[in-house]
């Protein structure tokens, strides 16, 4: 069920809410191992900061950052 998500080319990181997850999704992480994806796991405070800080603080090295322009050049 959650293979062919985890397995898309547009799929970065996959984030579990665990407070409402059960066992059933103990299969995502093995999907993430096998797609070279990484596994965020939150475990309360769903607001996009504590999302990103979770996100950062767990795969942020993972991630690609998106070149910035500063103006310079």
């Amino acid at each position: 069920m959650f293979e062919p998500l985890v397995a898309r080319d547009d799929v970065a990181a996959v984030i579990l809410a665990i407070r409402w997850s059960s066992h059933g999704f103990g299969e995502v992480k093995e999907f993430c191992d096998k797609y070279g994806k990484p596994l965020v796991r939150l475990p309360a405070g769903y607001n996009p900061n504590q999302v990103a800080f979770h996100l950062l603080s767990q795969v942020g090295d993972r991630l690609g950052s998106p070149s910035r322009s500063n103006g310079t050049g």
